[in-house]
C-alpha cells in the first residue's frame, strides 16, 4: 500500500477542539487559526491562557498535530487532555501499475519489449504526464491517471509522472525495445597480459581496494598496455586523454602525485617521455580512478558493478543518468559517440552493448589459462 504523507503546504483541512455536551466542536480553520497563525502558535496560545499548563505534539501521527491542555473537572482533580487536534491534508506517494496487451505486467518486462505491444501505464493518483521522444510512440492516450500507447520497434522512453498534490514528487518507469549484441569475435587472440602487467594490475587493484578482476577487465577493454593510442589521443593501460590524465594527476581531490603521476605537457606529449606510457603508474591511476567512480555510484545508490564502472572510466560520470533511467545530455551523447556508439542507438542501448562488450573482455582476461 503507498505511504501517505502531510502535504508540503501544511495545509489544515478541519480542526476538532473546544468542549459541548456532544463532545468535540469540529472547527473551522480559518476561524481558529486567523491571519496565518500555525496550529503550534494556536496551542501556544492556549497554553499560556490556562497558566503555562500544557503542551504540543507535532506530528502525532502525518494526519494530525495534537494541543494537550490542563484542564480540571467541576468534581476536583486536574488532569492533561487532548482538547484539539489539528486535520492536515495528505498526499500519497506515486506508484505505477502496468500492462501489457492487457495482461499486468513488470517494470523488467517493460524494459525489453518486442515493438508493437500495447502498454497502459496507470498511477494511483492524478499526476502530470511527461516523456522524452514521445512523438515516436504510436496511438498514444493521455489522461490524469493513465499513459497508453503502441510501442514502436525500437527505442528507449522514460515515462515520468509528477504528483498533483505535491508537484515536487516523481515517479519514471522505463520502456525500451530488447536489443540482441551478436558477440564479436576478437580481432587478436589474447595471451595474456604478461608477468609485468600481472604484477601492476595487482598492485594497482590491491592499494585501491578494487576487484582485481574486474580491473583486468578494464586493462583487456581498453587495449592499451601494447601501447595504442586511441583517435582520441588516448594511451596507457587506462586509455587516458590528456585532459583526464592531467585532471587526476593535479586535483586535490585525486592526489595522483602520490602514486608519481606527473602533467602531460606539450614538450612530452606522445613522446616515449609522456607520463601515460608509464605502464605501472597508469595502472595505478586507473585504479584510483575507479575508487572515485564508486564512491559517486554509491552516491547515487547505484550498484558497484564492474560495468558501471567502466561505463563511467569510458564516457563520464554523466552515464549515471542513462543507468537511472533519465535523459542523456548532449555532451554524454558526444562522448558515446566518440566511443563507437552505432547510428540510430539510443543511450540505454550504447550502455546495454558496451555493458557487454566489457564482460566478454572480463571473462577473457580472468580466463583460468591467465589469472588463478
Amino acid at each position: 500500500m503507498a505511504k501517505q504523507y502531510r502535504k508540503p503546504t501544511n495545509e489544515v483541512t478541519v480542526i476538532y477542539g473546544g468542549r459541548s455536551p456532544a463532545g468535540r466542536d469540529t472547527l473551522n480553520p480559518k476561524d481558529v487559526l486567523p491571519n496565518g497563525m500555525t496550529a503550534k502558535q494556536h496551542c501556544e496560545k492556549l497554553i499560556a491562557e490556562r497558566g503555562g499548563k500544557g503542551r504540543f505534539i507535532e506530528k502525532n501521527s502525518e494526519l494530525e498535530d495534537v494541543c494537550m491542555l490542563h484542564s480540571c473537572s467541576y468534581f476536583g482533580g486536574c488532569y492533561e487532555a487532548a482538547e484539539y487536534s489539528y486535520h492536515y491534508a495528505l498526499c500519497t506517494e506515486i506508484e505505477f501499475t502496468a500492462t501489457l496487451n492487457s495482461k499486468a505486467t513488470t517494470a523488467k518486462e517493460l524494459a525489453a519489449l518486442q515493438g508493437g505491444e500495447r502498454v497502459i501505464i496507470t498511477a494511483n493518483q492524478d499526476v502530470t504526464w511527461s516523456a522524452n521522444d514521445n512523438k515516436k510512440l504510436e496511438k498514444v492516450s493521455i489522461n490524469s491517471t493513465t499513459y497508453s500507447f503502441t510501442m514502436p520497434k525500437a527505442g528507449s522512453f522514460t515515462l515520468k509522472a509528477t504528483g498533483k498534490c505535491d508537484p515536487k514528487a516523481s515517479k519514471s518507469v522505463t520502456v525500451a525495445v530488447k536489443t540482441t549484441t551478436k558477440p564479436t569475435k576478437p580481432t587478436n587472440t589474447f595471451n595474456g597480459f604478461g608477468t609485468e602487467m600481472d604484477k601492476y594490475i595487482h598492485e594497482a587493484a590491491t592499494k585501491f581496494n578494487m576487484d582485481e578482476k574486474v580491473l583486468r577487465g578494464f586493462i583487456k577493454m581498453e587495449d592499451g598496455w601494447t601501447g595504442k593510442i586511441s583517435p582520441t589521443g588516448a594511451t596507457g593501460p587506462g586509455q587516458f586523454t590528456e585532459k583526464t590524465w592531467n585532471h587526476v594527476a593535479t586535483d586535490k581531490q585525486f592526489n595522483g602525485s602520490t602514486i608519481g603521476m606527473m602533467p602531460v605537457t606539450a614538450q612530452n606529449r606522445n613522446t616515449p617521455n609522456d607520463p601515460r606510457r608509464n605502464l605501472r603508474i597508469n595502472t595505478l591511476a586507473t585504479a584510483l580512478y575507479a575508487q572515485y567512480h564508486a564512491k559517486i555510484l554509491k552516491n547515487k545508490g547505484l550498484e558497484v558493478s564492474g560495468v558501471n564502472l567502466y561505463l563511467m572510466h569510458n564516457v563520464g560520470q554523466s552515464v549515471t543518468d542513462v543507468l537511472q533511467g533519465k535523459t542523456a545530455s548532449p555532451a554524454l551523447i558526444k562522448a558515446m559517440q566518440q566511443n563507437n556508439m552505432k547510428a540510430n542507438e539510443t543511450p540505454a542501448q550504447f550502455v546495454k552493448r558496451q555493458g557487454d562488450i566489457y564482460m566478454r573482455h572480463y571473462r577473457e582476461a580472468n580466463d583460468p589459462k591467465f589469472f588463478k
